[in-house]
């Protein structure tokens, strides 16, 4: 007889790794059998505290039939420890237990952000990357983003991939830009570099924490999220980021770290996919946001053009920083947006003013969102701002398998306090999408137009159209534009 266990934690450690060892007898009568495997293979495996020198897939032999067990599985990356860990295994003479489960990292403390974070330099950028999946993103206070890359002028708090989307009749769903520990980071982040770019990839799942998923909750889950920040040699202060977003919520592997699904999955419908950065330019206090529509990006930038907490020459001239949709499914369009921080939503939150739902408003666009005062007339939003694109309005991800993908891209010039949400917006209705990875589109109603989303998004923020910008460079993160001392900008 087998039986399975479920697993349903996380672990960080570090261990060496061993190969899988012959079959043999069964062993003693009055002792039990553990079956360990993970995804991926190759991970160190611990029983009771005690390195075994086994590596999976592996068999645990002559286990103690007297008490409960612990099992760690653990496999080191570029000194980030990625595993999982099964508390409570009781062996059994007449059975063998089979134990699996995927390989994460999840990243709470500010010691382990710090410890995990690794920076990257794309041509005058250099940027932090965590291993659970969140990019520009350090501690998630500051040094998310230096400019120039050789300086200490830090223009980003963290970056985080987005979705919106609602399951059932009645569930709506948001990943917050600070709900990193909804982030599991996959093994593990794979560096290249030749002459013309440089590129980091990495798999991040989002799985809710164990507190939320012991309540029941419904909250945003099953997605992997596959990245790809890219830097051209040739493009200066320019990163360009792709993400796929694919429903993994009827496989098994996901299913060990979330069990309360069924067996199924979920179909997610209404889908927005995307990206969103906490942008503060120096002191974010001074910070502002707004929206161009001739360069269709999304930006902020220091509200006096001129900061104190920049080196060098750099504070009397503070960039901008800006995100912008380069591609998205070919029945999709770009959905700029931009919120202040007291319009921020937390996964896993059921309260109706800071719960996913305002998530969903905010970065479909359908939530109405005021700069400072609301005054109609008012052309900033002020005090701690959030940007974002999203990838896509209308469309459903089915839990067999289906991904979307899109392709955007950060500018950085000057900036203010405040998050800025880039995405695309379905136009031609139901596109269905399962959990296998697969996406078909068929016929619906119009969404709606592009001259009515961007008057929905001006009317929110107040925001305004500046000739600040010397470059349409497409999807990238821009740095520095023009020295914006142009009276439209910033006035």
């Amino acid at each position: 007889m087998n039986s399975r266990i479920i697993i349903a934690a996380a672990l960080l450690g570090l261990a060496p790794i061993a190969c899988r060892e012959a079959d043999q007898p069964v062993g003693l009568a009055d002792a039990g059998r553990f079956e360990v495997s993970s995804d991926p293979l190759g991970a160190a495996i611990w029983l009771d505290g005690v390195y075994t020198g086994k590596a999976t897939p592996n068999f645990l032999r002559g286990v103690s039939t007297e008490g409960e067990h612990e099992i760690l599985v653990r496999m080191d990356r570029d000194g980030v420890t990625y595993g999982y860990r099964v508390s409570g295994v009781q062996a059994k003479t007449d059975s063998l237990i089979t134990i699996t489960g995927p390989l994460t990292v999840r990243c709470s403390s500010e010691a382990c952000m710090v410890s995990s974070a690794r920076y990257h330099t794309l041509g005058t950028l250099r940027i932090a990357t965590q291993a659970n999946g969140s990019l520009f993103s350090y501690n998630y206070q500051t040094a998310g983003l230096y400019y120039p890359n050789n300086s200490a002028n830090s223009y980003v708090a963290i970056g985080m991939p987005m979705i919106a989307m609602t399951s059932g009749a009645r569930d709506t769903l948001a990943l917050g830009i600070y709900d990193a520990g909804y982030l599991a980071g996959r093994p593990a982040p794979d560096v290249t570099q030749n002459a013309e770019r440089y590129a980091v990839k990495q798999t991040t799942w989002i799985v809710p924490p164990s507190t939320v998923i012991s309540t029941f909750a419904p909250t945003v889950r099953g997605i992997e999220v596959r990245e790809e920040l890219i830097g051209m040699n040739a493009t200066s202060g320019v990163a360009f980021l792709k993400l796929t977003f694919e429903n993994i919520t009827h496989t098994a592997t996901y299913h060990a770290v979330d069990p309360i699904l069924p067996v199924g999955g979920l179909t997610f419908n209404n889908v927005y996919v995307g990206f969103a950065l906490d942008a503060d330019i120096g002191d974010a206090m001074d910070d502002m946001i707004t929206y161009d529509p001739s360069l269709n990006m999304v930006y902020a930038y220091d509200m006096d053009f001129a900061d104190a907490a920049l080196s060098q020459s750099w504070s009397s001239r503070p960039a901008l920083i800006g995100l912008r949709m380069l591609d998205a499914p070919a029945d999709g369009v770009a959905v700029l947006n931009a919120w202040r921080s007291d319009n921020d939503w937390h996964s896993g939150e059921t309260s109706a003013v800071f719960g996913e739902k305002t998530g969903f408003g905010v970065l479909s666009g359908t939530r109405s969102i005021t700069g400072n005062g609301g005054a109609a007339n008012r052309t900033h939003a002020h005090s701690c701002r959030r940007l974002s694109y999203l990838g896509e309005r209308g469309s459903d991800l089915a839990g067999t398998g289906q991904e979307r993908e899109h392709r955007g891209g950060h500018y950085h010039g000057r900036a203010r306090t405040g998050y800025v949400h880039v995405g695309s917006e379905r136009r031609s209705g139901q596109s269905h999408c399962d959990g296998s990875g697969h996406c078909a589109c068929s016929g619906g109603p119009a969404g709606k137009s592009e001259n009515a989303r961007n008057t929905a998004i001006d009317e929110g923020l107040r925001s305004f159209v500046t000739a600040c910008a010397s470059s349409t460079l497409r999807g990238a993160l821009r740095l520095p534009f023009r020295d914006a001392r142009d009276p439209s900008c910033g006035s």
